[in-house]
């Protein structure tokens, strides 16, 4: 009997490190990336990159259905994907010149119920908040962004644009 590998091995490899053995987050992971498919066969298996890109992609898609954040809301939650740092509250009022209770309240409240981020750890007073191992993948979309642009840029400076050739 034959059957069908819809991804590398070293996708399940990620997971495993990501949800720290954790059985049922691994599938359920598997079962959200492979479930952008739908009925389609996924031929040939997909890719590390590929994988955790669907993933970073699922994980927005249930952002965008299940909150209603604001574009501030969202600037900070950028700040949690694109930085992968934890962050007090304290740290995020300087950086986002907000007061620390509309940190607290308006900012960090709405994600943390939405199981976003989570409490990393305390320092004293100051709690740190970081990304939930489940938004993790996150960071996949950020930087495949991040490496597209790239990838545009060099293609840019290599190729003279059209407009540039019709100057001259």
């Amino acid at each position: 009997m034959s059957y069908i590998k819809p991804i590398e091995d070293e996708v399940i490899f990620r997971l495993y490190d990501l949800y720290n053995g954790d059985i049922r987050s691994i599938m359920s992971a598997i079962r959200d990336i492979i479930g952008q498919y739908g009925d389609k066969l996924v031929t040939p298996p997909l890719s590390l990159d590929q994988a955790m890109l669907l993933l970073g992609h699922e994980r927005v898609a249930q952002i965008e259905r299940a909150t209603t954040l604001s574009e501030s809301q969202m600037e900070v939650l950028r700040f949690f994907v694109q930085n992968g740092k934890e962050l007090s509250q304290a740290d995020a009022s300087r950086l986002f010149g907000k007061s620390p209770s509309n940190i607290s309240s308006y900012y960090f409240k709405p994600l943390k119920e939405a199981g976003i981020i989570e409490e990393k750890r305390r320092e004293g007073k100051s709690v740190f908040w970081g990304l939930t191992t489940h938004y993790e993948p996150l960071k996949w979309v950020y930087g495949s962004r991040v490496e597209v642009h790239k990838e545009i840029e060099k293609s840019a400076k290599a190729q003279p644009s059209l407009f540039e050739e019709m100057r001259t």
